[in-house]
């Protein structure tokens, strides 16, 4: 199947969320996220019952410690909190209540943690996972081949909310500066996305994700700067 299909697809999909507003990406991570994180478990438990598990648990790498293995898992979550700035900001605006938003924080905070800890101990199991653009769905194909479609269609899903959050968010941002139709300026945000596209899933993570989070990481170090600079 041509990517352009799975592209284009997308942008209807999204654009017909975005129409709905906050109401739409409210909906669509409240049906994907409860999936994303039952299926995060499922991958961890399947791989589990692998012999090679607790004996890569306990493996020392024999690659060196450099300052970008460092500084990886600082950027990695500076990454995520900056784009996630993007839904946030405007949600902050529209609930205005402190208490229910420091509540969502905190059950988000711990669902991601269990995301990402299960990820990373079922990737521990794969050889050469760099070699794979996605390689948590090559370790369901071999754990528990009969969910793998059913997996693509999670990580779909895990993509889509990205989407429709950040274009969402830049949306916003941009209307307060620019004032044309909403769908428009959503059309022009999915036309460079569609360009930027062309460049490669693998090459877009290897190249664009590192240098965005090193921004981001200095980004949140502006924002604690700030905070405490009030206090």
């Amino acid at each position: 199947m041509p990517k352009s299909i799975g592209s284009w697809s997308t942008i209807i999909l999204a654009s017909l969320v975005l129409m709905m507003g906050m109401r739409g990406v409210f909906t669509v991570n409240s049906f994907v996220v409860p999936i994303m994180i039952c299926f995060s478990l499922i991958l961890f438990f399947s791989t589990l019952g692998n012999g090679d598990f607790f004996k890569t648990l306990t493996k020392v790498p024999d690659e060196v410690i450099t300052l970008k293995v460092i500084l990886s898992p600082f950027a990695y979550t500076a990454f995520n909190l900056a784009l996630a700035q993007a839904v946030l900001v405007p949600v902050a605006y529209e609930v205005r209540d402190e208490k229910v938003i420091k509540h969502g924080a905190i059950l988000g905070g711990i669902f991601l943690t269990i995301i990402l800890l299960s990820g990373h101990f079922s990737l521990m199991t794969l050889p050469d996972v760099n070699s794979y653009e996605i390689p948590s769905a090559v370790i369901m194909r071999t754990a528990a081949g009969q969910l793998y479609w059913m997996f693509i269609l999670v990580i779909y899903g895990e993509i889509f909310t990205s989407v429709i959050g950040n274009i969402y968010g830049l949306q916003r941002q941009i209307s307060s500066y620019i004032k044309l139709p909403s769908m428009l300026i959503i059309a022009m945000i999915f036309l460079i996305a569609l360009i930027i596209s062309e460049f490669g899933y693998g090459r877009l993570l290897g190249y664009i994700y590192p240098i965005f989070g090193y921004i981001s990481l200095l980004f949140l170090i502006l924002v604690w700067k700030s905070k405490a600079g009030k206090k």
